[in-house]
């Protein structure tokens, strides 16, 4: 009984395979492609739309002006890590940037545009430079450099490695 259920169930399935396949044969046309292309069109465009929705949730808060070191950074990283997801030409970026600009800090950019366009400020990297040399306050870098040198291995390697790390977070890259 049980090897007649078998032959039994391939016989249906090659059956419907092949009606199947005839099916396809006879349906299939120009036309059944372009609908195909048209659909797989349709969904790269309805993903494109729901990654750049995604990306709206991950844009950075705007940046105001604040001296506070810990702000300037993580405004600064946070937009390097937005725009390294994006892919724009350098004078979006800059636009974008500007946009996350306020209070003070849109200020001093409607104040010293032109000056800051001219030393060469054309892109997002020389706004992030030009942001923190003029909010960040000058001796915090110093400070920073003189707190490394201080930090020795007092407990474990791992509370060692977390103060350094967080040392270095707070030290913004000037050379990008």
């Amino acid at each position: 009984k049980k090897r007649s259920k078998r032959r039994n169930r391939k016989r249906y399935n090659s059956s419907d395979s092949s009606e199947m396949e005839q099916s396809d044969k006879s349906d299939s046309s120009d036309s059944d492609d372009t609908i195909w292309e048209e659909s797989v069109e349709e969904r790269r465009r309805r993903r494109a739309k729901d990654f750049n929705v995604a990306l709206k949730a991950v844009q950075p808060k705007k940046y105001d002006g604040s001296r506070d070191p810990k702000t300037i950074v993580d405004w600064a990283t946070a937009s390097d890590h937005y725009f390294s997801i994006l892919d724009l030409s350098r004078k979006q970026q800059l636009k974008i940037a500007v946009s996350l600009l306020e209070g003070d800090a849109v200020l001093w950019w409607q104040r010293n545009e032109t000056r800051l366009r001219e030393q060469g400020v054309n892109k997002w990297k020389s706004l992030r430079k030009a942001v923190i040399e003029r909010f960040l306050p000058k001796g915090h870098r110093l400070m920073l450099e003189q707190q490394l040198r201080e930090l020795f291995q007092k407990t474990s390697a791992r509370d060692y490695t977390t103060k350094f790390q967080k040392l270095m977070l707070q030290m913004p890259d000037y050379s990008k």
